[in-house]
């Protein structure tokens, strides 16, 4: 029913001409076909209906086909915002950005989402030992460097270790961010945190006045499987200046405590002390805090001066709107005093015997909420009525959904109380209500208590999705004050998505379809081996054998040798994999590739003032037999006319005297002059003799 192909209904005009053609076959004595005629009524009647049905017939509605689709586990994806990772430039002390500060690229803006820090350091060097030889790392800081480095040469060993120097001393008891630029050229499949990573272990470490210390770590980089960002979580110990091969410094130290690496790590930058920036626009937020006569908040929406403040006087219950003091009418009443300190920085005090009310008691006692001007005058929106399902549009659309929340006013005995409300809280009594936040609206599926109350926006953020996974080397612009310091992201922003809607569901969920899972075909199991995380598969072949109920599946990895054969934790890895995936009577066997060299002997007539024949010719010829790093998968037939005609349209060639290729071991066939390779073999280059005369 999600796919289904209807045909296209006949409209009414056809339905009902068709109705009077038949009416002679059925009946000789009806011949009045006026509209004032009773039958004729009813026959154009009993028509449209049948027309209204037709064009509801095979039709799925959206809500039909979403809960069919959440039975086959399908659910839209929720909707998240682009992240960027940003270094900072000229930076001579360390300071506080506030929670929201907004940065723009053109129209797109990004925020913070807490107090982050930028900070007045950076790396000054990076060396490795590796099996005791110094290896010099520090070009992954020079901006201007295009040099990749295997940063534990080319056979990392347990005991390895990285060192990366700091020009100052890391402030204590902070997360510092670190990216490493990793160079992906053989295509590695993702992991993840939730697979094991079957080829290496490290430890961070932080040198401190004590000795080196063990660090607490959040590591994409999966040892240096991959690239990525890696969280070091720096203690509270005082830390104390290293000395390794000539540099002095504050240290961080990896040290490879297991390294079965299929490829060594190979490297082309190091950012470190990064912080995150999220691609949304923050119309309003809400601040909570625990019961306080005194409260700091540094937030850069404070400065448009659209604030409320509410308080919840006893530990449970509603909550009560508080007014600045400043515009008191009367001594007592509930009130709250603010002061500036610089900016986005503000204090608000509660004065419990000055005014005669105060925050009770509570973690959660305090909200303020800031609104930016636009919101401040929409966040009104709709008067709950009661009825299911009531539908009530947003002034927004691209809602960030953890970002919203509502505020319902109940008017009781004559006095204002408030309740903040967030989506999806389906509890007795409560405003339960639902966010389509792509369309931006909400849905009251059960007013519970709040028949009456009125609705007000709180807290609310909008994002532009995959816009926010922007490319690297921008300029971050701040927003409310001018620096001297440069703000740029070294890397490319991810994750940035709009919810699915259901046409994007829908597709992804005919994709699925057609994934294998189990593997029957032969290419359902070639699809799975190049599926296996954190695997560099470069050519698979699945080859059947019906009489002996086996299938045998040829793998070539990515690797810096050419002829390249699987490691042994490789062909584990994939037949654990299909063993789980197989058809239960199949036999699965993992082989290694082998290679067939391919000899070539010619003799060609070449035209005159070319001076790079030999080598137009050659470059010909090896990409013809370059099964190895070419799109040639194992068995594919060498074609010798398509060799010929290549060289022969060349433009230093006159003609071809003579030419043949020829296998150079036993693993490939001669058919004719084409050259058949066994069906787990790859073609590669073996001797070239060609003999060039002048034409």
């Amino acid at each position: 029913m999600i796919r289904i192909k209807r045909k296209e209904p006949k409209n009414y005009l056809t339905m009902i001409e068709e109705a009077f053609s038949k009416i002679p076959l059925y009946s000789k004595e009806w011949t009045n076909f006026n509209p004032s005629d009773p039958g004729v009524t009813l026959l154009e009647v009993i028509t449209a209906f049948n027309s209204l049905q037709s064009n509801q017939l095979g039709l799925v509605a959206d809500d039909v086909k979403e809960k069919l689709l959440k039975l086959m586990g399908f659910t839209a994806r929720e909707g998240r915002c682009g992240r960027v990772l940003l270094a900072a430039e000229n930076v001579t002390d360390d300071f506080y950005l506030p929670n929201d500060q907004k940065f723009r690229i053109g129209d797109i803006n990004f925020e913070t989402n807490r107090r982050s820090i930028v900070h007045a350091n950076s790396i000054s060097s990076i060396i490795s030992v590796a099996s005791k030889k110094v290896i010099d790392c520090s070009s992954l800081i020079d901006r201007n460097s295009t040099m990749t480095v295997r940063i534990f040469g080319d056979k990392p060993a347990v005991g390895d270790e990285l060192y990366i120097f700091l020009e100052k001393e890391p402030l204590r008891d902070t997360e510092l961010i670190f990216y490493f630029g990793f160079d992906d050229r053989f295509h590695r499949t993702p992991g993840g945190d939730r697979h094991e990573n079957i080829f290496a272990a490290v430890k961070w470490q932080y040198y401190t006045k004590d000795g080196f210390v063990d660090l607490r770590t959040k590591d994409a980089t999966r040892a240096f499987l991959n690239g990525g960002e890696l969280r070091l979580s720096i203690p509270r110990v005082e830390g104390a200046k290293f000395k390794k091969e000539g540099r002095e410094g504050y240290v961080l130290r990896a040290v490879l405590e297991r390294a079965d690496y299929d490829v060594p790590p190979r490297f082309f930058s190091v950012h470190g002390f990064l912080f995150e920036v999220w691609q949304k626009e923050t119309r309003s937020i809400c601040h909570t805090f625990k019961e306080m006569d005194e409260l700091e908040i540094y937030c850069d929406l404070l400065e448009e001066d659209y604030v409320n403040v509410f308080v919840r006087e006893s530990r449970k219950g509603s909550y009560r709107l508080y007014e600045d003091s400043r515009f008191r009418t009367t001594e007592k009443g509930r009130f709250f005093d603010r002061e500036k300190e610089a900016y986005g920085l503000y204090k608000y005090l509660f004065n419990k015997e000055k005014y005669g009310y105060g925050p009770g008691s509570g973690m959660d006692s305090i909200k303020i909420v800031a609104y930016n001007e636009e919101l401040m005058r929409q966040r009104m929106l709709d008067t709950v009525i009661g009825y299911d399902d009531q539908d009530i549009e947003l002034p927004v659309q691209n809602v960030v959904p953890e970002s919203f929340t509502l505020i319902a006013k109940r008017t009781i005995d004559g006095e204002d109380f408030y309740d903040f409300v967030r989506p999806d809280r389906n509890k007795p009594g409560e405003l339960y209500y639902t966010l389509d936040e792509r369309k931006g609206h909400i849905y009251i599926r059960d007013a519970g208590d709040y028949i009456g109350a009125e609705l007000y926006i709180c807290s609310c953020a909008v994002t532009m999705g995959s816009e926010g996974n922007v490319r690297p080397g921008n300029t971050f612009i701040p927003i409310g004050y001018e620096t001297n310091v440069r703000f740029y992201n070294p890397y490319i922003g991810e994750g940035g998505r709009l919810k699915e809607n259901l046409d994007e569901l829908t597709a992804r969920f005919t994709e699925d379809l057609n994934t294998p899972y189990t593997a029957v075909k032969k290419s359902d199991y070639e699809d799975l081996v190049r599926t296996i995380p954190d695997l560099c598969i470069h050519k698979v072949k699945a080859i059947a054998d019906s009489a002996k109920n086996e299938v045998t599946v040829v793998v070539k990895p990515y690797s810096d040798t050419e002829r390249s054969l699987l490691p042994s934790i490789y062909v584990n890895k994939i037949k654990d994999f299909l063993d789980e995936r197989r058809v239960l009577s199949t036999r699965i066997k993992v082989a290694q590739p082998t290679y067939v060299p391919i000899e070539v002997n010619g003799m060609i007539y070449v035209r005159k003032h070319y001076e790079n024949s030999m080598e137009e010719i050659r470059k010909v010829i090896e990409k013809h037999l370059d099964y190895i790093s070419g799109k040639q998968n194992f068995g594919e037939t060498l074609k010798f006319d398509a060799l010929f005609t290549d060289i022969e349209e060349l433009d230093c060639v006159d003609h071809i005297y003579e030419l043949s290729i020829k296998p150079e071991n036993s693993n490939a066939i001669m058919s004719g002059l084409d050259v058949i390779p066994a069906e787990n073999a790859l073609c590669c280059a073996g001797r070239i003799s060609i003999e060039l005369n002048m034409f």
